[in-house]
């Protein structure tokens, strides 16, 4: 009997599968599962299911990544596409199912499409609040609702700065936090429905003030507008609305850009409409993916080892302790969009000296690629001690003596620096003792003459150290 229900149940799977293919219907709850699951059955290579969790009554949170190697983690941008956060605002749900099944089945064949899979980890959440969207039933949204089935607004239930909205969060919104923190996002959107337009973050519940990127979220505005022929909100400045909501929460704990499409003045809206809207927001979807290959963007390493880091990256005059990003491991790549302009860059991480890169030119639309090396801090290594005798430099025809006096150069070990960090060379005493000079004859440890300029060198003597730098000219 339990052989015969399952080989019936994955019938119905596939047949709610088939029927939606004609991508004008709301799905039933198991259609929808069949649905999550026939794409990744069918294109293995390019997309994975991912469970986040269960909602109150233990209906399956599921969301998908698209990527040209899918089971890896790549140095790319990552961005998520989620909806239904109110149960009773469809049109998203089926919009992203669209968006899932177009860039499948274009992967390869259309230019656009293979570049974006190709570039970015694309996540995409189409039902994020189940019990609220199947309220009346698993077969049909008729009578589907805002709340999940503790009554909550989810959109309401992300934690804020003031401590005024405490734990314990709902189930759905635990699963939204949780893939956040763990895929790191750079942008995202939430698709609402009762209007036509897009609202961005902005600080509204305590000191109303447009957030540091406000001119760059007006430009995804526009382009969102002009793509797909909104008029736009009212007074839609975001720090005039009166709430805290995943936007902010996605901005000030995750540094994630995330703005909120509205996408038709109907909430619940008919089936007759939903091919409508998926080709009316089409292009403002696969635009909005397009914005995370630009702005500022590359890797942060180690100056000597080459590792990568988890580093800050913070634009000087623009930034503010919630603005600035991150880079992230394991490939130390981050992914800044920004305004078009000139921008001083600071990068810092614990126990790096930091690095400034000044009048980084940025244009709309256009990606600035800024691979950074940072080199350890060494003031602890660095210190004046009246004890360590005598040190010089001595420059002649590109030999450089470093010499002591009151010691010898057996007690005298020397490691040399560039002005990033990297090391070059490394001179230990010959074997010989009673000698007070080391010579170096401007050459890296690789045998490659090393060219004019700064360099730093660290002195052992004994259990003592000191640090110089000087000015090598070989000629």
């Amino acid at each position: 009997m339990k052989t015969k229900l399952s080989g019936v149940l994955l019938l119905c799977l596939i047949w709610c599968s088939l029927l939606f293919a004609q991508w004008d219907k709301y799905p039933t709850y198991q259609g929808y599962l069949g649905i999550m699951t026939k794409f990744q059955t069918d294109y293995p290579l390019l997309c994975k299911v991912y469970e986040l969790g269960t909602s109150v009554q233990a209906r399956k949170l599921l969301a998908v990544k698209i990527s040209d190697n899918v089971t890896s983690d790549e140095a790319e941008p990552a961005v998520l596409y989620l909806s239904t956060l109110h149960g009773d605002e469809a049109g998203g749900y089926v919009t992203t199912l669209h968006l899932i099944d177009y860039l499948l089945s274009n992967y390869g064949k259309d230019t656009r499409v293979t570049r974006l899979v190709d570039s970015i980890e694309i996540w995409i959440y189409p039902l994020s609040n189940p019990d609220g969207t199947y309220k009346s039933g698993e077969n049909t949204v008729n009578g589907a609702v805002r709340y999940n089935a503790n009554g909550i607004d989810l959109n309401r239930d992300f934690p804020n700065i003031n401590g005024t909205n405490p734990r314990p969060r709902q189930k759905e919104t635990e699963a939204i936090i949780n893939l956040g923190d763990a895929q790191n996002f750079m942008l995202s959107v939430d698709f609402h429905a009762g209007a036509e337009g897009v609202l961005f973050p902005g600080w509204s519940q305590w000191d109303p003030h447009p957030t540091p990127d406000h001119a760059w979220f007006k430009s995804i505005q526009k382009m969102w507008l002009d793509s797909t022929g909104w008029s736009g909100i009212p007074d839609n400045d975001p720090y005039v609305y009166q709430t805290w909501t995943r936007m902010e929460h996605a901005l000030y704990f995750q540094q994630c850009r995330d703005i909120a499409a509205e996408i038709s003045f109907t909430k619940l809206l008919s089936e007759t409409q939903l091919i409508a809207l998926w080709n009316k927001v089409k292009s403002a979807m696969l635009s909005y993916l397009e914005q995370s290959l630009y702005g500022i963007r590359g890797t942060i390493t180690d100056s000597i080892t080459g590792e990568p880091l988890k580093a800050k990256i913070f634009v000087e005059n623009h930034d503010t302790s919630y603005s600035y990003m991150y880079s992230h491991l394991p490939h130390g790549d981050f992914y800044r969009p920004i305004i078009q302009g000139s921008y001083n860059v600071t990068f810092s991480a614990n126990g790096y000296q930091s690095k400034t890169i000044t009048n980084v030119t940025i244009k709309n639309n256009v990606a600035t690629v800024l691979d950074v090396q940072l080199a350890k801090d060494q003031t602890g290594v660095i210190v004046s001690n009246t004890s360590v005798p005598e040190f010089a430099i001595n420059m002649n025809r590109g030999r450089v003596a470093f010499s002591v006096r009151g010691g010898t150069s057996s007690d005298m070990h020397i490691s040399l620096f560039d002005m990033s960090g990297r090391l070059i060379q490394t001179l230990n005493p010959d074997a010989g003792a009673g000698k007070q000079v080391i010579i170096w004859d401007g050459f890296d440890n690789t045998g490659k003459a090393v060219s004019n300029g700064c360099y730093i060198i660290f002195i052992k003597y004994g259990d003592r150290k000191i640090g110089r730098r000087f000015t090598f000219t070989r000629f």
